[in-house]
């Protein structure tokens, strides 16, 4: 079971990798990316059948049977190279073998969704929905930051951390903590005088986020990147296009 996860995860990747290259390369949205069907992204039932292995997972446990291997990595590379090795013709048999189990899956799967009720198909089709959504956001963000995005600017309470963090010795995770519940609590016992200087590098950092974010905006829009930005940044740079228009109007 475990075994056949990791191939499955692993098709999953791969597709998504090209899809992250096709992304980047085409501009196209992450709303528009295809959505991959596999019964990893459905909901948990112990009742739905599995998906079917493949030829060369087949291959594998068969091998794994004979040698009953020490190494489990060892065992996987050599696998792999010994599967490369062989012809066609000697891969046939598991690639038979594959298409009996896929037939069966395919009753076995006709024959689950025949029981279900018309509120269990809702109810999973809600969920697949809401599992495709989170992936996407998640194909998204990577993309977002295959791009180098400008730091994200600090608060005046995080620099004012930072300073209490370098000024007490932290020994361990339940010490770190204490130490940010402590901050938080004093922090807000600070006079205004005293919150000044971390708000000055607040203001700071934050001046020096606008200007990165600029430029790569305007770095992202001469890559054909736009659809890329925060919302905000889109409409931003939309507006100043139609007051320069206007401007020159004028």
């Amino acid at each position: 079971m475990a075994l056949r996860s990791v191939f499955m995860l692993r098709r999953v990747l791969e597709t998504e990798v090209s899809n992250l290259l096709r992304l980047t390369a085409t501009g196209t949205s992450h709303q528009s990316i295809p959505i991959l069907k596999f019964s990893v992204f459905h909901p948990a039932d112990s009742d739905r059948p599995k998906q079917p292995i493949n030829a060369f997972v087949i291959f594998m446990q068969e091998q794994r049977l004979a040698i009953q291997p020490d190494d489990n990595r060892e065992f996987m590379r050599a696998a792999g190279t010994r599967w490369r090795e062989l012809s066609d013709a000697e891969k046939q048999p598991y690639r038979e073998k594959q298409l009996q189990l896929q037939e069966k899956y395919k009753e076995e799967l006709a024959s689950y969704k025949s029981l279900l009720s018309k509120e269990d198909k809702l109810e999973q089709l809600n969920i697949f929905r809401e599992n495709r959504k989170k992936r996407q956001k998640r194909i998204y963000k990577k993309v977002v930051r295959a791009t180098d995005p400008p730091k994200m600017n600090r608060s005046a309470f995080s620099f004012y951390l930072s300073s209490r963090f370098s000024a007490i010795p932290v020994h361990s995770l339940r010490d770190a903590a204490e130490l940010v519940k402590d901050s938080a609590n004093s922090w807000k016992t600070l006079f205004s005088h005293q919150k000044q200087p971390f708000i000055d590098q607040a203001l700071q950092d934050k001046e020096r986020y606008q200007q990165e974010m600029d430029m790569y905006a305007r770095r992202l829009k001469e890559e054909g990147k736009f659809h890329l930005l925060p919302v905000k940044y889109q409409k931003r740079m939309v507006a100043q296009e139609k007051r320069k228009q206007r401007a020159k109007k004028g």
